[in-house]
């Protein structure tokens, strides 16, 4: 399996291929204990079926769980079990909440950025002609308010 290591926001996060995990199936597991880890997460869900990977979101900075986690299964029905059997449950002294885990919808572009100023749909697909309507900053004097105030 190809897998590459990147940083999302405070998070490490592997990146796999899709077809690596074609029946796989995920479930996300919430309020767990600092103390729980992935070899735990991982002995508490393999009783539901073959757990194919365990993971405990940890903080990039300190190290330290940032309380929830992900198990994925070999099979929808494992996950089903999973969930069903362990949410609402005691892990390590916390009473953890374990859903299916969302998948993404495949295509599109991203939606909106934040930061105000509406327009543009978030900078994705927005057309052949979006290159006409950026003007270069000439003169190093100009700032980035006198720009926010032209735009």
């Amino acid at each position: 399996m190809a897998a590459t290591k990147v940083y999302v926001g405070y998070v490490d996060a592997l990146i796999v291929s899709r077809s690596d995990f074609t029946d796989a199936i995920g479930i996300s597991i919430s309020n767990l204990s600092w103390n729980t880890t992935d070899e735990t997460l991982n002995q508490a869900f393999s009783e539901f079926g073959n757990v194919t990977d365990s993971i405990v979101m940890k903080d990039r900075e300190t190290g330290r769980s940032r309380g929830f986690g992900f198990v994925t299964f070999s099979s929808n029905e494992e996950a089903e079990a999973a969930t069903n059997g362990m949410h609402d449950q005691d892990l390590d002294g916390r009473r953890i909440k374990v859903n299916l885990a969302n998948a993404r919808p495949s295509g599109g572009g991203g939606g909106g950025g934040g930061y105000g100023g509406g327009g543009g749909g978030g900078g994705y697909n927005r057309g052949a002609g979006a290159a006409d309507t950026v003007e270069a900053v000439d003169t190093a004097a100009e700032t980035a308010a006198d720009v926010g105030r032209r735009c």
